[in-house]
């Protein structure tokens, strides 16, 4: 069998033997230095996947390149070139990581000399992406936290001691169970195995550490007895050979045998007391006292179930001991040592400690409790074996925090960051500045706008309560750009506060434009969308409460209606959500998504009218976010959800197709889209996604996808 380490040092062997020989020169003493532009990806940037497109452009002032070809740790792929455009593309080039970092070269071949000039051009972060982190165990022994992440349908491994994160397993090894959506973990440190839920199997997978051997334990084509509905915790005990699994559709508790892989109920809604958990959380089970220690959601409880009698009983709630109430109690760990219980209360971010005596209650680790960064949407704790540190993923922060349970202060083990500066806070609107070349970003969650250095991904708000004079900024949601007076224009909805904004992008002082007391004309509601006209250096908004399109003056802030129910023939806007403006045609491109169509304006007369769907297929136009028009293709860009997709949508004739998400194109999935714009001159669209707070750049050809910034 060949073994990973035999095909790296396989694959090098190919890139020294290769054609390169010895004539490849790192210097720049040559003549022959042809200039070298890489558009795809970034120089700095996240990256998963087994190979990747590589684009750009290239000058050749001496007429002399041969050959361009680009390497990511195995042998390079030579590009194609097109002397017309000047541009070049290398396909699928295969990534073979020699750590976290894998750097991106060039090797440009020269035609007269044969010389060979080496460049690296970029370098991409490997490191494993914690997307819905869901469960996490402690392995002692190695100092690293194994995480299942639930988007990913994987287990990540994440070392303590630097904070990198490798993949550990995508799919079990053959003749395994291929994961779904992975979440509760348990790890039994003498055996080194490994316990895994995976709710959408309804099974119970075990895996080995030492061999990476996996083994489905229970599920329902493996054991007897009634299937797991919709398990949320469970815990071990190897003595007993059994685990134990809360289950929030029966609101009890199943018996799982580890050797066959039966199941029964032991406790659920029919037992005398099973009024009791009517919502299940984390478990952990006392050997020493045989009972089941239980965290119930609704009753905001820890519980106690004696495994004898299975009687059921109130260990802690808000009329049984002192301390802050439980709200959302999650994970349980039992600290026999010190007779508490330490949980999880993801409502609170909080670690909290119960006395089993007494019931009474203790923030062990909070916000306002120890010193550290917060706690932002906790999701997941493991304990180490002396009760003495707890590690928490943290899908919030995407990261990694280590927490001293004495003293509550907490620190980052690990954090997935891309770029530096002001971490963005459920982003939403994006465009490319076109005097910067960097992204602005209209952030929700900081009530700011964020520049990117498109780049390095280095992040700076450049307007927000702290930077900038002037109105005050909230909920924007989307943006553009003044081009004859260098401002940005911006709309931000928030109940009664929404309107039109003007921001200085170098002072970030704001003005507002337009609002209930600002302007005249019609009255503005829910703005939703706004670009700047070129031929009539007006701003055109979209109001969707109104459902009508206008016209702001930025220097009269004269508003004009130019299509709505009563302005322009065709049936009128439903649920209009973004547009895009043609200036060459003075088109306005709408998305309805109740009437699951674009529909297509002229901005002169306001007419309405729909774009027919391709040969009569529903576009799903409903579930698209935002849209941006690519004019060199003639089509519109569209971020979908359910599932996050990136797809096209052709303005000749109503095709769509995928571009960018599962099953299309390399790189880390989407997890839930908004803004997009294009950058038409490198073949690339920037996407802003919410979910995971961060910007994507994705090349328009292949469908490949790298992470900017986070």
């Amino acid at each position: 069998m060949i073994t990973r380490t035999q095909l790296i040092l396989f694959a090098l062997l190919l890139v020294s033997c290769g054609d390169h020989g010895p004539s490849i020169s790192d210097n720049q003493q040559s003549d022959f230095s042809p200039a070298l532009e890489v558009h795809f990806p970034p120089p700095n940037a996240h990256f998963s996947g087994a190979s990747i497109d590589v684009q750009g452009r290239y000058l050749d002032a001496g007429n002399d390149l041969a050959k361009i070809e680009i390497g990511a740790g195995g042998r390079p792929v030579t590009a194609t070139l097109d002397p017309v455009t000047q541009t070049w593309r290398a396909v699928d080039i295969p990534i073979i990581p020699m750590g976290v970092s894998i750097p991106i070269t060039a090797f440009l071949t020269s035609s007269s000399s044969g010389e060979i000039t080496k460049k690296q051009v970029g370098l991409l972060d490997s490191n494993a992406f914690l997307v819905r982190a869901t469960g996490i165990a402690f392995d002692q022994l190695k100092s690293r936290a194994l995480v299942t992440d639930f988007r990913l349908g994987a287990l990540v491994s994440v070392d303590i001691a630097n904070g990198d994160r490798t993949l550990v397993t995508k799919q079990p090894t053959e003749g395994g169970q291929s994961f779904q959506s992975l979440t509760a973990i348990k790890l039994d440190p003498t055996s080194n195995n490994l316990y895994l839920l995976d709710p959408s199997l309804s099974a119970l997978i075990e895996i080995n550490l030492f061999t990476g051997q996996s083994n489905t334990l229970s599920s329902p084509e493996i054991g007897t007895g009634p299937v797991l509905s919709n398990p949320r915790g469970f815990d071990i005990d190897l003595l007993s050979s059994q685990a134990l699994v809360t289950d929030s559709k029966i609101n009890g508790l199943f018996s799982v045998s580890l050797d066959d892989g039966g199941r029964s109920i032991i406790f659920d809604k029919t037992s005398p007391d099973g009024s009791l958990l009517p919502s299940p959380q984390g478990v952990a089970i006392d050997r020493n006292r045989n009972k089941a220690l239980i965290a119930d959601n609704q009753r905001h409880a820890l519980l106690e179930l004696d495994l004898t009698t299975f009687e059921l009983n109130v260990i802690s709630d808000i009329d049984t001991g002192s301390g802050a109430s439980l709200i959302s109690p999650r994970d349980v760990h039992l600290d026999a040592l010190n007779n508490r219980v330490i949980l999880l209360d993801t409502a609170q971010a909080a670690i909290m400690a119960i006395d089993l005596a007494t019931g009474d209650r203790q923030v062990l680790s909070h916000q306002s409790v120890g010193v550290g960064p917060g706690f932002k949407s906790p999701a997941a704790m493991s304990v180490d074996l002396l009760g003495q540190q707890a590690f928490i993923a943290d899908n919030g922060l995407s990261a990694l925090l280590q927490v001293d349970l004495e003293k509550g202060a907490r620190q980052f083990s690990s954090r997935v960051a891309v770029g530096s500066g002001d971490r963005v806070d459920s982003p939403f609107g994006i465009f490319i500045d076109p005097v910067q070349l960097h992204l602005l970003v209209a952030d929700h969650g900081l009530d700011a706008i964020i520049s990117i250095d498109s780049q390095t991904g280095d992040r700076s708000i450049i307007s927000d309560e702290n930077t900038g004079s002037g109105s005050s900024l909230f909920d924007p949601v989307r943006m553009t750009y003044g081009s004859t007076n260098k401002y940005i224009y911006l709309v931000y909805t928030q109940f009664d506060l929404s309107g039109v904004m003007r921001v200085d992008p170098t002072t970030g002082e704001r003005t507002v434009i337009a609002d209930g007391s600002t302007g005249t004309g019609q009255f503005i509601f829910t703005p939703l969308d706004i670009e700047f006209d070129t031929n009539s250096k007006g701003l055109i908004v979209l109001d969707a409460h109104t459902r009508r399109l206008l016209e702001i003056n930025p220097v009269s802030l004269q508003r004009t209606i130019l299509s709505d129910d009563s302005h322009g023939l065709g049936d009128p806007l439903v649920r209009p959500l973004a547009f895009e403006f043609d200036h060459l045609n003075n088109l306005i491109y709408v998305l309805d998504i109740f009437q699951n169509a674009i529909i297509i304006i002229d901005k002169s007369t306001g007419d309405r009218s729909p774009m027919p769907p391709h040969q009569g297929e529903s576009p799903r136009l409903f579930e698209a976010i935002d849209m941006a028009m690519d004019r060199d293709r003639n089509q519109l860009l569209l971020t979908m959800s359910n599932p996050p997709r990136l797809v096209a949508l052709s303005l000749s004739d109503g095709k769509l197709k995928m571009v960018s998400g599962a099953g299309k194109g390399e790189g880390p999935q989407f997890d839930s889209l908004s803004g997009i714009d294009i950058d038409p001159t490198r073949n690339i669209a920037t996407v802003v996604d919410q979910g995971l707070d961060s910007v994507f750049v994705v090349d328009l050809e292949s469908g490949d996808r790298v992470i900017l910034s986070k």
